[in-house]
């Protein structure tokens, strides 16, 4: 049996996700069934690196070492600090959704990785999401030492 994961937003409801997972299945489905034109190409194909600009590659599922996320993540924290410290308001929702990209690309690359660099990497995100709301400068620059420890 086969089964299918779909989403779909759900606008205008009371839900705080936005999303709605629904799993769909059948046991009459074949096994060699083949999936509709270009889905499956879709969704095996790995994200282009990030060239040689001199910026670290964007962060994927493949790219799980936690110290690269580390790496990927610090300038954009370093940028979101300075930007809350400049009180300028463009630049700091400009950094914010930068850095809120890049913290749930990163999620994504060190969930299923272990050890004290990944669980580092973890906390700072967690004090990211916790400090987006608020602008908290404390729990951003404790989640920026994590990172930096992370690297280490």
């Amino acid at each position: 049996m086969k089964r299918r994961l779909v989403f779909s937003s759900l606008a205008g409801t009371a839900t705080t996700s936005g999303l709605l997972l629904a799993s769909c299945g059948g046991a009459a489905e074949e096994p060699n069934k083949a999936a509709p034109a270009g889905a499956a190409g879709a969704a095996t194909k790995a994200p282009a690196a990030g060239g040689g600009t001199g910026t670290p590659a964007p962060v994927t599922a493949q790219t799980a070492d936690p110290k690269a996320v580390a790496k990927v993540l610090l300038p954009k924290l370093a940028a979101l600090i300075d930007a809350i410290n400049s009180k300028d308001a463009a630049k700091i929702a400009t950094t914010k959704k930068e850095l809120q990209q890049e913290a749930d690309k990163s999620d994504e690359a060190v969930r299923a990785s272990t050890g004290q660099a990944a669980n580092q990497v973890n906390a700072a995100l967690n004090n990211i999401r916790l400090a987006g709301m608020s602008n908290d400068i404390k729990t951003l620059e404790r989640a920026k030492t994590l990172l930096e420890d992370a690297m280490k």
